[in-house]
């Protein structure tokens, strides 16, 4: 996919977010210039998802991310998502826009 330009790119991912799939999917979007990502993620295992998140966000114009159903956990989970409990997310989605 070297060389290519995305203008818009969606990720669903089966398993987890690991680090590598986050070196990759940041390889993917600074390498291919997408500017609008859709990403799909159930659970995460890497160490800092919140500086995945800005890092990626810097490339992009706009950014759409869902969390998908967990096994082990009820659908709809309150304060679940990219692999933490009970984050504080607003800082972070904050930092996404500047």
């Amino acid at each position: 996919v070297e060389g290519l330009q995305f203008g818009r790119f969606t990720i669903w991912l089966q398993s987890p977010l690991m680090e590598n799939n986050a070196t990759t999917i940041m390889k993917i979007i600074k390498v291919n210039k997408v500017e609008h990502l859709n990403l799909a993620v159930s659970e995460s295992t890497i160490a800092n998802p919140d500086k995945f998140l800005v890092d990626i966000s810097s490339f992009l114009k706009t950014i759409g991310i869902s969390q998908r159903s967990v096994v082990g956990k009820p659908r709809g989970s309150v304060g679940y998502f990219m692999g933490t409990q009970d984050f504080d997310w607003a800082p972070v989605i904050i930092d996404m826009f500047s």
